[in-house]
């Protein structure tokens, strides 16, 4: 998870009208994990186009050091029954294989430093265990490359470096998972790990220098950021816009492709309502500001061992569709085609006000920065489950 941004003052010097992609382009879910448990999870998730899914690498590594690991790619073609559940990837590509079908646009993010035979999320690998970590990275992307082609559209080279084998080690691990990838699938694009480039010390610091500065941009296709609303007790509760200069910060890096690979609140605390205006007004502003795509964390609740992420689901763990996924539900079906077309309140005074349309017919969301309601424009769901 992430980080949260510095304070809600900003001094926003890109306030040009933009052309944004469609809110149906925008809107993904976190859920790879969560979706394979559970056929209703995965057919409340298929209303979103984009699904980010985390792929932890102690499946492949079984308590290994990646110096000494020999990746071995699934080359089966799923779904297939006979699947090799102990070859390299196989579990795995028989999930991606069932999930490929259900979302236009698949990104994986490998656990590659924070878990793999270690206890989640305790440290990075030192050097001397990751051994050469081109090598070690190339090897690896080659295997995902040959494994998940044609399933997979989008591979991150990390999900957020904890620890510190330092700079030097993880751009050397990100090109060669890069160029390994690329060298098998000439199809797949490279996005980064979590690359903050603002956000609070305090958890700032368990992160990679937390600066897109220090990370060798060249290597991807995209780059990510995660971006949390944390107050001082560590809950999601936060306003979207105290994280409005972790985005306007990503101007220098519009060349590339801008993503947030997680966003989200936390309902328990905020109640569904504030929860659900918070991710419709992070996710205009996120558009208003050039990214292409909002990961949603998540689409179901994790609790309890998530904290401080628990509650932030747009299902809660029994499936049941909260405010938030209903309001997302709206945005990516009736509005799905809508883009920004003009900016009439940029946060002068607190005021935000952002027009969108289809090309025909226009649609206004506007609300201030203090406000705990839906925006205007957006339609309040029917509170019974449907």
């Amino acid at each position: 998870m992430g980080c949260s941004g510095a304070g809600s003052r900003l001094d926003v010097r890109h306030a040009s009208p933009v052309t944004s992609p469609t809110f149906a382009e925008v809107i993904g879910i976190n859920g790879g994990l969560f979706l394979s448990g559970s056929k209703e999870t995965l057919r409340k998730a298929s209303v979103f186009r984009n699904n980010r899914t985390f792929y932890l690498m102690d499946h492949d590594m079984k308590g290994r050091l990646p110096r000494d690991f020999i990746p071995k790619p699934c080359t089966a073609v799923c779904p297939n029954i006979n699947c090799d559940w102990q070859n390299t990837n196989a579990a795995w590509k028989f999930r991606f294989c069932e999930w490929s079908k259900v979302f236009a646009l698949n990104t994986i993010a490998p656990e590659v430093f924070e878990g793999s035979g270690r206890d989640y999320p305790n440290r990075f690998y030192r050097p001397d265990e990751l051994g050469d970590p081109y090598r070690a990275g190339y090897a690896y992307g080659r295997t995902l490359g040959i494994s998940l082609d044609g399933l997979v559209d989008v591979v991150e080279v990390g999900n957020e470096p904890h620890g510190a084998p330092g700079v030097k080690a993880f751009n050397a691990w990100s090109r060669g998972l890069a160029e390994g990838v690329r060298a098998t699938s000439g199809r797949m694009r490279i996005c980064s790990a979590d690359v903050q480039n603002s956000g609070p010390e305090y958890f700032g610091r368990t992160l990679l220098h937390n600066q897109v500065k220090d990370i060798d941009t060249s290597l991807f296709d995209i780059l990510q950021i995660h971006t949390y609303g944390l107050d001082k007790d560590f809950h999601v509760t936060l306003p979207p816009e105290r994280l409005r200069r972790e985005l306007s910060d990503m101007a220098p890096y519009r060349a590339k492709r801008l993503w947030v690979g997680e966003v989200g609140w936390d309902s328990a605390l905020l109640g569904e309502e504030t929860q659900a205006a918070y991710l419709v007004r992070f996710i205009v502003l996120a558009m208003r500001h050039g990214f292409e795509k909002v990961f949603v964390y998540n689409i179901i609740d994790d609790g309890p061992w998530a904290a401080p992420f628990d509650h932030c689901g747009l299902l809660d763990k029994h499936n049941r569709e909260k405010m938030s996924y209903k309001v997302l539900k709206q945005l990516v079906t009736k509005y799905g085609r809508y883009r920004i077309s003009r900016i009439q309140a940029d946060g002068a005074g607190g005021k935000y006000a952002y027009v969108f349309t289809d090309g025909v017919d226009e649609l206004t969301i506007s609300w201030q920065a203090d406000d705990k309601a839906l925006p205007a424009g957006i339609e309040r769901p029917p509170t019974e489950d449907k």
